[in-house]
């Protein structure tokens, strides 16, 4: 009976020392389980921060390529201004060395269409490439016909 009575005090003993270490096990696991929960929320908070980071960055992205755009349309207006100036200049070329105007009223025509291509809107005198009226022949500015091609 004694041995009996030692080994139910073994038992009880173990017992005891396993429901210690069950104790202890679970307050770890509550300790893991708030950590857990705060780098979840951690996690989500960064989360949304490259997001709203990502977004930024698209939108600067857009920004930019609005500005290249628009840059790349004023350049090619630009060289569409300069090109008809430059034709407008051949065909007062042509004329006052065929005889028809003279120097003096030439002179006015110039500040004149200067004027007219300097008022232009894009839509009258840019092209999708800058190349793209390159074979079109001679003319003035957008409106009038040359007189000396018709």
């Amino acid at each position: 009976a004694t041995q009996h009575q030692a080994a139910l005090e073994k038992m009880k003993a173990a017992s005891e020392k396993l429901s210690l270490q069950h104790s202890r096990v679970e307050a770890e696991l509550g300790v893991l389980r708030r950590e857990n929960s705060r780098t979840l929320v951690e996690k989500a908070a960064l989360e949304r921060q490259l997001t709203r980071l990502q977004d930024d960055r698209a939108q600067e992205r857009s920004v930019q390529q609005q500005a290249m755009d628009e840059l790349r349309r004023e350049r090619n207006l630009l060289i569409s201004q300069l090109r008809d100036m430059e034709r407008s200049r051949e065909t007062r070329g042509h004329k006052s060395s065929s005889g028809t105007g003279g120097e003096a009223e030439s002179d006015g025509e110039e500040e004149e269409e200067e004027e007219e291509v300097s008022r232009g809107t894009p839509s009258e005198h840019s092209s999708a490439t800058p190349d793209a009226d390159a074979g079109e022949g001679q003319r003035g500015p957008v409106g009038q016909s040359n007189p000396v091609t018709g």
